[in-house]
């Protein structure tokens, strides 16, 4: 007698459960074989997908018609924007090379009064070259007008903000500056759409003042003209960090409170919480409040009114 005859309980679990094991290794085939066919076909459309997309656009008038539409909706839009922020920036007027010289003595004069101290001492906004020289023309007075209330701007705006010093300000110089003769500069390429114009800036002073400075320098509610920071480079006084053993020492117990004198040597003092009681040992300042040197870079950016170039209707004959 066979064994499947005498043991048929246990052989009929074992035929059931390999049937079930070949059902589902036939189930789990089939399932990657689908898997498998389907991947290929995604892609396939993919790869059908990016050809269309790189392929050059058929020279048909249907079209060449939507692409110069799109285009002509494109530069609507450029020249809307444009009209907008043209519109927003300030607007110059009209200015004579003695009127011009005459205001900025004038700013120079209003700045170094208020900044008490602050500006160094030969200190121009830039325009050095005009304390003892007039402008080539009226028309370079009137584009050196509008950048000079922008260099007046950026550098209260740095005083305001709460900064040592402004240490040091240069500007780039205008086309029209370095031209021969008195004739205006040309008028814009067409096309351009902006115009930029950089000062150069060395500031000091502590981490909040120069945070507050550029944060100010974004916001429209603070500066009138369109800036961007393009380069900052930061400076600590500090080029190394505390030594372990004035950041553990205890101060006196007695440190900064009843007019208490300061601790003497390196020890730092207690900082005081805002009742004006000792604060925890382990808040002690370590970094952030030395002093910071910092150089910018601070475009100008002014937009170009656009003009109509279309050329204009043939005769009808």
């Amino acid at each position: 007698m066979s064994w499947i005859q005498e043991n048929k309980g246990p052989a009929a679990v074992l035929g059931l459960a390999a049937a079930g094991a070949i059902g589902l290794g036939v189930v789990w085939f089939n399932t990657w074989s689908e898997a498998t066919e389907l991947r290929e076909q995604f892609d396939l459309a993919n790869q059908t997908i990016a050809g269309l997309k790189s392929a050059k656009l058929s020279p048909t008038p249907e079209n060449l018609a939507k692409k110069q539409a799109m285009v002509e909706e494109y530069g609507q839009a450029v020249t809307k924007l444009n009209g907008v922020l043209t519109k927003l920036q300030p607007q110059g007027q009209a200015m004579s090379n003695t009127d011009f010289q005459s205001k900025l003595k004038k700013k120079v004069a209003d700045i170094k009064k208020e900044a008490a101290g602050k500006l160094p001492a030969e200190f121009n906004l830039g325009f050095d070259a005009y304390e003892n020289e007039l402008p080539k023309s009226d028309a370079l007075a009137t584009e050196l007008s509008q950048y000079l209330d922008a260099a007046d701007e950026v550098v209260r705006l740095a005083l305001k903000s709460g900064l040592a010093a402004v240490e040091s300000l240069e500007r780039s110089a205008l086309s029209a500056e370095s031209s021969s003769g008195t004739k205006p500069a040309p008028a814009a390429p067409t096309g351009e759409v902006t115009r930029r114009r950089t000062l150069t800036l060395t500031v000091r002073g502590d981490q909040p003042a120069l945070q507050a400075y550029l944060s100010a320098l974004a916001s429209p509610s603070q500066i009138r003209f369109f800036t961007i920071t393009r380069l900052l480079r930061i400076e600590n006084e500090q080029q190394e960090g505390p030594a372990r053993s004035v950041v553990t020492a205890e101060p006196p117990p007695d440190a900064g409170l009843n007019g208490a004198a300061a601790p003497a040597g390196n020890a730092v003092a207690a900082p005081k919480s805002a009742k004006g009681a000792p604060a925890p040992a382990d808040s002690k300042i370590v970094l952030g409040a030395e002093q910071l040197r910092a150089y910018l870079e601070i475009d100008l950016v002014e937009f170009v009114a656009q003009q109509n170039t279309a050329p204009a209707p043939a005769p009808a004959r």
